[in-house]
């Protein structure tokens, strides 16, 4: 989350994009760790919840990349 705001800041596409491409493998890194979660603690609702999300999250990241893509600043 901290990578958004920061990429932000730069008033540069090409440099928000970088970090909101560090914040997406977050979110792969997460959804590794749900399995992880999963294995170790048996919670498989909680983790499947988390993963669903965290993977949704990334959907919208990347589309917002495709957006900030589209329009060259």
């Amino acid at each position: 989350m901290n990578n958004i705001p920061e990429g932000f800041d730069s008033d540069n596409n090409v440099e928000f994009i970088r970090f909101l491409k560090y914040s997406q493998r977050s979110c792969s890194e997460l959804m590794s760790m749900s399995y992880i979660l999963s294995d170790i603690y048996q919670i498989k609702n909680e983790s499947r919840i988390l993963y669903k999300k965290l993977l949704e999250e990334r959907k919208q990241i990347k589309g917002f990349i495709k957006y900030l893509k589209s329009i060259k600043k």
